[in-house]
Order: C-alpha cells, then structure tokens, then sequence
C-alpha cells in the first residue's frame, strides 16, 4: 500500500416501599406470583402516567409510548410519539384501547428485533423473552391492562439487555479498513451503459464491467468522458463548477481564501451559455453559516436546482430562476437538513442523490433526523423504493439506475455496515451482491439516537456506541467530540468511535449545538453564545451517568482539531470529571491561533462565526491555556507538522505548559502530515498511541 493514502484507500429505597405498600393494599389477600411480578414492574414506570393508572385500567397508544420510548430507546429530548413515528415503531394512528399486537409491534421494534411479514407478533414475543414462555395471560390479542402493558415494557428491556451481553466479544479491527472500506470517504462509481445492459464501477481504482442480465463479466469498457471546460480559478480561489445536463459550464461557486479557515468572500456566477458573460447571482454573508448549493438543471436547462437554507431554517430543495432568482418549492423537511455535500459525505453517501440518467433530473435526495432517510423526488422511483423496503429491508439507497429503470444499484448503510453494494432488478425484485464492506460487521458495536433536554430546555443529539458483549449499563465511556465546529456525526460511527468500542468501551458522541442538519437555529445559537457547546458537552456527560448508562469514575473525552479544543477545555474546566483525555490536533489557545491565521489581517466573518477574535475577553475564558493549572487528567496530544488549520505551535505550546504545571502529556507527532494524519503509517501511529493510551486508562486498572 502506498504511503500516501488516497481519500478511498484510508451509554430510591422510600419510593420504592411506598409504591410496594399500595400494591399490598390493591391485590387480592392471596396474590398469585404473576402478580406480584406485574406490581414490581410498575416500579420502573412509577413516574409515567402509564405507571400511575390503576392496575386493571386500558392503556391507549399514547400513554403507552410515553412510558416506552424513554425506558427503550435514548431519544428523551424529543415527543415520544413523534420518535415513534419517525423510527416506524408503530404501523399506523391508533385511537381507543390498545390490544395486545398493538403493544407488541412497537415493543420488538425498539428492541432491534426484526419482524418478518406476516409474523405472529405473539411468538416473536415469546421467543425474545418479551412474554414470558409459560405465560398464558396474552394467547389471545385482547386488550391488555396498564398492569401489562408495564410488565411488557420491562420485559422487553431486560430480554434485550440479556441479548446484547450474549453477544461475542468483538475480534480486533484493522483500522485502516475504515479508510479503505466503500463508501467511508469515497464512494465506488457505478455507470450504465447507454443500452442499459453493462454495469461499470470502480473497485480499489480499477475497473470492472458485468452483464446486468446474468452477472457474468463483460468486456465492454466504459466510453471516454468528454473533457469540459472548467472555471479558470486565481490561485487563492475555490472553484466548484456545475454543469447542466449537456456537460456546459454554466455556474461556479467561489470561495476567496489565501488560507484554510480564512474565507473572505464567497459568491455565486452564473451565465445562460458560453458565448454570455458571467454574473454574480448570489452572494453569501460570512456572518451567518449558511448553504447555497447548486446540484443541477431542470431538463430544460432553464432553471437551476438549489439546496439551500437560506429562506428557510432547514436545508430545503428549490427549482430557482437566475435572472430573477424566483423560486419554486421541490423538497421541504421539517425537522432537518437535506443533506449538502459535506453532511452526506459523513454519512457516506452521495449527496447529489440519483439522477435521471437522460436528463439529468435529481430523483432523490437524503437527510439525516437521526439516522439517513432517503427521499423520492419522482413518483416511479418512489415506487422502487418502496418494493426494495419490502424486499430487502431498512437502510438501501439508490446510487445509480439504468436508463429504462430496469436495475438499480443499492448501497447498504447503517450503524455497523459501511458500505455494501448490490444490483437489483426491478422487474424480478431480487438482488445480487456487488461489494461488501472491508469491516466486519460481526465485529461492530451497536450505536443508538440519542436526545436530551439541556438545562436552557433546548434539545441536544448524539449517538451511543455500545460494544458488543455488553449493554448500555454502568460502562466505561468516552465522550467524542466532532470537529468542524459546523460539522456532525452519523448512525455509522466515525473512526474514533468504531477504534474504541472496538476495545469494550462505550462512546457517546455528541453534536454539540454549531453541529450541522439540525437547522440554522441550532448553528447561530452557538455562534452567539460560544459556550454552549461546552455545556451540551457537559450535560451529555450528566445524562449518561443519571442514566445508568456511564460509569462515572471511568469517563474519558476526545476529539480532533475543534473536538480536541473541546477535549483540552472539558478536561480543564471540569476536572474530576475526565479519567482521559485525547486532543487530535486541537486549538490550545485562540488568541495565537487567530494571530496566526490572520497573520496581521482583520480577522474574517468566517472565522468569527465558530471561534473568538484574537484579545477578546471571550478569547482568554475560551482557550483551554487559561487553565492549564486545572487540567490535571492524563492526555494524549496528536498533532502535525504541516497543520494548516491548527498551527503545530498550538500543540508545542501545549506540551510545555502542561509540562511546566506537572502533567506530562503523552504525544504522536507526525511531522509530515496536515490537518489529519495522511499515511498509513501515521493513521496506524496514531491509532496504536490511542489504543495504548486507552488501554492502560481504562482496561488494565479494571
């Protein structure tokens, strides 16, 4: 393997006796022991308006799901009903008493139990553990009590609880499988043939070719793309050229920046055709973190199709007139971001979606709630979607389609596949592999949606990974924290997390507010209140632990360039809270970094967004140097020579401060990689030092 790797190839005693006394009182003199069980389980829901019912009252969905979701899922920030309907816990809107498969569907599909068409919800139940084997009560799908209705919810929890920790261990990963396994960083490109009988894509930068008919491999090639005319782009410009549906040049988007993280201007050009001049249609005010991405042309060409949030608090589709830049409305979610480009490229998938392969025309797009959705633009796609859910299952995106609709390739994704590939005919509905993801699945931990109410009353997102053998009680876990700061995290973890659940810790990653696709409101917050990540932060860490999730004298934190600030100012701020700590390229001290990046230049909109101007107050109560004599846990620093983000000075100036108040860091330098570790030997320096850190905070004193 090459040294430079390519983008591809790298978790109440007095109440208790209370609530035991009045269950004393309200059973019969000679209680059987099925009883008594069912008054136990309430114990758990005593806080719920289920858990409060008289034992023998009917239970309608919406007590029920107020009771269930918090207790079995992590998503407590938001209504459970409307967690329930996004997740498809339950089938339809149920009003009236609730019966006994009405309880069990949503039950079994909390707990990640996959239910087949057609399936006796009953004997699913039973062989799960959610009825209780000789339990003859729910034979029949009668309606059930509040008494059952809160012995099936813990009994769902427990049973599920059990099967996590049966699971075997997980076998140790090659992390560089990440950066090479499909669709982590890059995405295997998949072209049809005109005629729509070959199918052409890209396995570790060559070709193959096979007959869609049969599978067999074909000989055809894929013709020459024809060369198009690109933006003639100044040196400190960022040209992004879009073309319309017959491959013409017709807009750029610019970004003026004679370093990174030093935009100073950032615009829109467009022209009707070649032989018209140039006009700035649009541009962006630095000020605000804004999106404006231009992914096509309507068939016609005439106008252009725009993601973009600003009209609106989400990232929302449009159809937009240039000359006028009246617009039309295409797609709108709202509870969420359709996904940009870099959002998608975290979720590894292709953000433009499916295009119609003759005009051009977007068919699809996604956006991430929690987990990525997929969204039908047209009515016939629309229609294969909804057979390949009936065939093959949740989490299937279509990444390319034959020109008669008559196969489509689906990429397969979610918490613990990074990316496999199959051919699916249309017409017969069955599927055939393509790819399959370098990480083994068998060897990935579970990751859960979280939300949680912070003490403003603002809900914060994360993801829970658990690793395999365990379950998300009483855990060593570490707090992940994203870079960006406008960036975000996915169901299918990132590397940090996937490397340290891998070695039996739990990880919570957390998106902050400033993360992206959760709307502009979640981002500008933070902007105006540059403490707020630190909070979520925190309370993440306070919701873990008064949830049982977290062993609080086993917690670390870490993150990389804007997480590892974070890292080095939680640990800082808040430390008997922090076991360990790892910093990957993080900001020590944002008075030097503004000073260096601006290199005496007014400081640009773009920075001050996401970070402090350099002498401010704000500056010195935000850098993590303020408080160097606090930061007392044990840290690992990473970072680079060639860093032109966050300046190696940051981390050497780190070093020895931390060195001067008496706390030693441990420290990878790679003295020739930038912003991230770019070979296969620092991604395996890096990973190693972070694996015998890790170990020795959390393993070897356990």
């Amino acid at each position: 393997m090459k040294n430079t790797m390519k983008t591809r190839k790298l978790i109440h005693n007095a109440s208790v006796a209370i609530v035991l006394i009045a269950a004393i009182f309200l059973l019969p003199s000679a209680p059987t022991a099925a009883n008594q069980n069912h008054a136990l389980t309430r114990i758990d829901l005593e806080t719920t308006a289920l858990g409060q019912q008289p034992p023998d009252s009917s239970v309608d969905m919406d007590t029920f799901l107020k009771a269930a979701v918090p207790y079995l899922t992590f998503e407590h920030g938001q209504d459970p009903f409307c967690v329930a309907r996004k997740q498809g816990f339950i089938k339809a809107e149920l009003s009236g008493p609730l019966r006994r498969d009405d309880a069990l569907y949503p039950l079994l599909r909390m707990t990640y139990i996959d239910i087949p068409k057609g399936a006796d919800l009953a004997q699913l139940a039973k062989e799960y553990g959610v009825i209780p084997a000789d339990d003859d009560l729910l034979l029949q799908n009668v309606q059930i009590t509040a008494d059952t209705a809160c012995q099936l919810i813990v009994n769902a929890r427990n049973a599920w609880y059990d099967r996590l920790e049966a699971a075997k261990p997980a076998e140790p990963l090659d992390m560089i499988n990440y950066y090479i396994s499909n669709s982590t960083y890059s995405y295997p490109l998949f072209s049809f043939s005109e005629d729509g009988q070959v199918l052409w894509y890209a396995v570790g930068g060559e070709w193959k070719a096979i007959d869609v008919s049969d599978g067999t491999s074909s000989s055809r090639v894929p013709p020459d793309r024809p060369s198009r005319e690109e933006y003639p782009a100044d040196s400190d410009e960022n040209a992004v050229n879009i073309y319309d549906n017959a491959g013409v040049l017709r807009a750029v988007t610019i970004e003026l920046a004679r370093r990174r993280n030093y935009i100073t201007d950032k615009y829109i050009l467009y022209r009707e055709s070649p032989d018209k001049p140039w006009e700035r249609i649009v541009d962006f005010d630095l000020a605000l973190t804004r999106d404006f991405e231009v992914i096509g042309f309507t068939a016609d060409n005439k106008r252009m199709l725009v993601k973009t949030n600003f009209y609106d608090d989400y990232v929302t589709i449009y159809e937009i007139e240039p000359e006028t830049m009246s617009r039309e409305l295409v797609y709108r979610n709202e509870h969420a971001d359709v996904a940009v480009d870099m959002i998608a490229l975290l979720a590894g998938i292709p953000s433009f979606g499916l295009k119609h392969p003759k005009t051009g025309v977007p068919l699809t797009a996604v956006y991430i709630d929690d987990k990525l959705r997929l969204v039908c633009l047209k009515d016939d796609i629309a229609a294969i979607a909804d057979n390949v859910l009936e065939d093959l299952g949740e989490n299937h995106f279509p990444v390319a389609i034959s020109p008669e609709f008559d196969y489509v390739v689906l990429m397969h994704r979610d918490d613990r596949d990074y990316g496999s590939y199959q051919l699916y005919n249309v017409k017969t509905r069955t599927a055939a592999l393509l790819l399959s993801s370098d990480i083994p699945i068998c060897d990935v931990g579970h990751t859960y949606p979280v939300s949680f109410r912070a003490s403003d009353g603002a809900t914060v997102y994360a993801y829970l990974t658990v690793p395999l053998g365990k379950s998300p009680r009483n855990l060593p876990l570490m707090i992940n924290v994203h870079g960006g700061p406008q960036a975000r995290f996915t169901w299918a973890p990132n590397e940090h997390a996937l490397l340290v659940s891998n070695l039996g810790i739990a990880v919570l990653s957390v998106d902050f507010r400033f993360s992206s696709g959760y709307g502009n409101e979640y981002t500008d917050t933070a902007s105006q209140n540059m403490l707020l990540p630190q909070q979520d932060v925190f309370e993440s860490v306070q919701w873990a632990v008064e949830n049982g999730i977290a062993d609080p004298e086993c917690i670390g934190i870490m993150g990389h360039s804007y997480g590892g600030y974070i890292s080095f100012y939680q640990a800082a701020v808040h430390p008997d809270t922090y076991k360990a700590v790892i910093s990957l390229m993080g900001v020590w001290d944002w008075t030097d970094l503004g000073v260096e990046l601006t290199d005496g230049a007014p400081v640009p909109d773009y920075h001050k967004c996401s970070a402090p101007e350099p002498y401010t107050e704000l500056a010195g109560v935000l850098s993590p140097s303020s408080y160097v004599n606090s930061l007392k846990s044990p840290i690992l620093i990473v970072y680079s020579g060639n860093d032109d983000a966050v300046y190696p000075s940051q981390n050497i100036r780190a070093i020895r401060e931390l060195r001067e108040a008496g706390n030693t860091p441990q420290v990878v330098y790679l003295p020739n990689d930038g912003h991230m570790p770019g070979t296969v030997e620092s991604i395996t320096e890096t990973f190693e030092a972070m694996r015998r850190f890790l170990i020795e905070r959390f393993l070897e004193d356990n």
